[in-house]
């Protein structure tokens, strides 16, 4: 569900929510920005929801790793998406630093240097 992907709670801010409904349903599914914009917002709120800790790493990184899933590294892109795609994926290596495995960021960084640098 929206609520479980994106950890929103009741007292969850409505514009985040909306954000998030957006995506959920289609209408901003492939609209990188509007994913690293709820990305964003998820991360600021995460520190305010009720999760226990383990399991609100768990679903943090689990929501940054989907949208690294969802828009890859790739040179075909526009100036301006690839730019909003390179920041999910440095959303997604601070997450990892923050909460994850130090060699899973490390691996994620090394990926993102190979993809932008070659």
């Amino acid at each position: 569900t929206v609520d479980s992907l994106f950890c929103l709670e009741e007292k969850s801010d409505y514009e985040h929510r909306k954000l998030c409904e957006k995506i959920c349903s289609g209408e901003k599914c492939d609209d990188a920005a509007t994913w690293r914009e709820a990305m964003q917002m998820t991360l600021g709120s995460i520190l305010d929801h009720s999760l226990e800790e383990k399991e609100a790493d768990k679903k943090i990184i689990a929501l940054h790793r989907r949208a690294t899933a969802r828009f890859k590294l790739t040179a075909q892109r526009d100036k301006l998406e690839q730019e909003e795609v390179l920041k999910i994926w440095m959303l997604y290596f601070l997450v990892l630093l923050k909460y994850g495995e130090q060699k899973d960021a490390k691996q994620t960084m090394k990926h993102i240097q190979r993809i932008q640098f070659s």
